[in-house]
C-alpha cells in the first residue's frame, strides 16, 4: 500500500481528529487552571486590583472570563465544529475567527449593559449555586443550543439536515466542505452559545472589574477598560479559530478520509458538552462548584 493511502486511512484520520479534541481539551483546561483560578487566587480574592494597571487588569480579567468553568468545557465541541469544512488560508480564518467574535461579544455587551445600569446591585453571584433564575435560564438556553447543533450534526447521516443545508448553496467558487463544516451563521453562533454558557462567570469577573474601574473617577477609563476586556475575549475566539485553521491546512485530506466518524462523533462530543452545560447549570450545580469552583468550600 503506498505511504500516502496508508496516512489517510479512516482510521489514522480519526486518530489526528482526536489529537485535535485532546488539543482543545488541554488548552481549555490551562486556561482554566492559569488564567481563571490563577486570576480569583492571587488578584480577585485578596483584592489586589490596585497592584495592576487598569488596562493589564482588563486584560486579566478577559483571560479569565474566555477560560472560566462555565465556558471552557465547549471548547472542544468549537473545535470538533470548525475543524470541518475546506482548506482555509490564513486570511479566511482570521475572518471565521471574527464571526465567531462577533456572538461572542453580543453577549459580552449585554453583560457590561446590564452592569452599567444596575451598578454594584446587578445580581451576579460568584456561587454558582445562587445564580438568579434569568441566569440559569441564559445558560441552559446556551447549553440547549449547543446540544441542538449536536443532534443536527447526527442526524446530517439521515440526510435531514443535509436537505436543510441544501437550501442555503455556497458561493460561486467555494470549495467543498467536510460534514459538518463552518458556515458563517454557525460560527456565530457558537460564538454566541460559547460566550451565553460562560454567563454566569462573566457576569461576576467583569462586574468586580467595573467596580474598581468606576473608582478611578473617570467614566472614559472605565469604558476604556471594558473595551480592553471586550477585546481580550474577541482575542482570544480569534486565536482558537485560527489554530485550528492552521493546523486543519496540513491535515485536510487525512480528515476527508474519516469525514463520516468525525461527523458522528463530532455531532456526540457536541451533544454532550451541550447536555454537560445543562446539567452544570441544574441538578449538577452543586457537583460544578465543587470540582471548578474549590475556593468557595462546600
Amino acid at each position: 500500500m503506498p505511504e500516502d493511502a496508508v496516512l489517510h486511512t479512516p482510521g489514522r484520520s480519526l486518530v489526528l481528529w482526536l489529537a485535535f479534541l485532546g488539543a482543545a481539551a488541554l488548552l481549555g483546561l490551562l486556561g482554566y487552571l492559569l488564567g481563571f483560578l490563577g486570576f480569583v487566587y492571587n488578584v480577585m480574592a485578596p483584592g489586589a486590583f490596585s497592584g495592576y494597571p487598569a488596562y493589564v487588569l482588563a486584560v486579566m480579567v478577559g483571560v479569565a472570563a474566555f477560560f472560566s468553568p462555565c465556558a471552557f468545557p465547549l471548547l472542544p465541541a468549537y473545535f470538533a465544529y470548525a475543524v470541518g469544512g475546506s482548506e482555509r488560508s490564513l486570511l479566511r480564518s482570521l475572518r471565521q475567527g471574527a464571526i465567531a467574535a462577533g456572538g461572542l461579544l453580543v453577549v459580552v455587551l449585554a453583560v457590561g449593559a446590564i452592569i452599567a445600569a444596575l451598578g454594584a446591585a446587578t445580581p451576579f453571584q460568584p456561587d454558582p449555586r445562587k445564580e438568579e433564575v434569568w441566569i440559569v435560564a441564559v445558560r441552559v438556553a446556551a447549553g440547549g443550543g449547543i446540544a441542538l447543533f449536536g443532534l443536527l450534526a447526527l442526524l446530517r447521516r439521515t440526510g435531514f439536515a443535509h436537505r436543510l443545508a441544501s437550501r442555503f448553496p455556497r458561493r460561486r467558487g467555494e470549495p467543498p466542505a467536510l460534514p459538518g463544516g463552518p458556515t458563517a451563521r454557525g460560527l456565530f453562533l457558537y460564538g454566541l452559545g460559547y460566550s451565553g454558557a460562560g454567563f454566569g462567570c462573566t457576569g461576576p469577573l467583569l462586574l468586580a472589574l467595573t467596580l474598581y474601574a468606576w473608582t478611578l473617577g473617570s467614566p472614559g477609563a472605565a469604558l476604556a477598560t471594558f473595551g480592553v476586556f471586550a477585546a481580550t475575549m474577541a482575542l482570544l475566539m480569534v486565536g482558537v479559530t485560527v489554530l485550528v485553521g492552521l493546523a486543519r491546512r496540513g491535515a485536510i485530506e487525512r480528515l476527508r478520509a474519516a469525514g463520516p466518524r468525525i461527523q458522528t462523533l463530532g455531532g456526540a462530543v457536541t451533544l454532550g458538552v451541550g447536555a454537560w452545560t445543562v446539567y452544570s447549570v441544574t441538578a449538577g450545580s452543586r457537583l460544578f462548584a465543587e470540582v471548578f469552583f474549590p475556593f468557595l468550600g462546600s
